[in-house]
């Protein structure tokens, strides 16, 4: 029987020689080389995974100022096209100024430290006059050498679990406070029933009991 690297060769005597062929590497050892894709096909294939993303995301440069973001985002903001998003700031879209404040804050303290900063609860104002609850999360933007040139963030839309969980905490408390008021009732009602009466005699008993002449 022959083992790897060897094999029996004829007019050897039955004995072993080593082989010339070297043994078959095992396929899950090779590495698949990823396929190649030209500038223009990369761009495209980012912008596709960005447009389709599931979440609204945006990233900024080390000025705050939109670079980019995504069709969700956009239309939160009123804007017909993700491009028109490119060189406004917070200050420039629908939210109340204490939004952008926030926002801008959060921003510069992510792009200081260098950190991300996650699961962010937040609100919007949207371009129609509602209020949207959010989810927020973002990171720092850096280069080949670490330096930090932006921001990258995003956020999911939490408002229908904000709304519920909201619900729930006021109907808790209206129960607790009926409770309360419940508790209260019968210890006033028993009160009001132990209080003593003063018994007044009729003129009848006083002329009665009064002494003889």
């Amino acid at each position: 029987m022959a083992v790897a690297g060897q094999e029996r060769r004829a007019g050897s005597h039955g004995k072993l020689r080593p082989s010339s062929r070297l043994p078959m590497p095992d396929p899950k050892d090779r590495k698949r080389t990823p396929p190649f894709l030209p500038g223009p096909q990369q761009e495209q294939l980012l912008r596709h995974i960005i447009s389709t993303f599931p979440y609204s995301i945006w990233w900024k440069d080390r000025d705050c100022v939109y670079l980019g973001t995504n069709e969700m985002s956009a239309r939160g903001a009123g804007l017909s096209r993700a491009e028109d998003i490119i060189g406004l700031t917070d200050y420039d879209l629908p939210w109340t100024r204490e939004e952008a404040e926030h926002y801008i804050r959060l921003d510069k303290a992510v792009m200081e430290s260098g950190e991300p900063m996650l699961n962010i609860e937040e609100t919007q104002r949207q371009a129609d006059g509602s209020t949207r609850y959010l989810l927020t999360c973002k990171v720092p933007l850096k280069d080949d050498r670490g330096e930090v040139f932006g921001i990258l963030g995003s956020w999911t839309d939490i408002t229908d679990r904000k709304l519920t969980e909201m619900a729930l905490a006021r109907a808790k408390d209206e129960a607790e406070r009926a409770k309360d008021e419940a508790e209260r009732a019968p210890r006033t009602t028993r009160t009001r029933r132990s209080a003593p009466r003063t018994r007044r005699s009729s003129p009848t008993t006083r002329r009665a009991t009064s002494s003889p002449r």
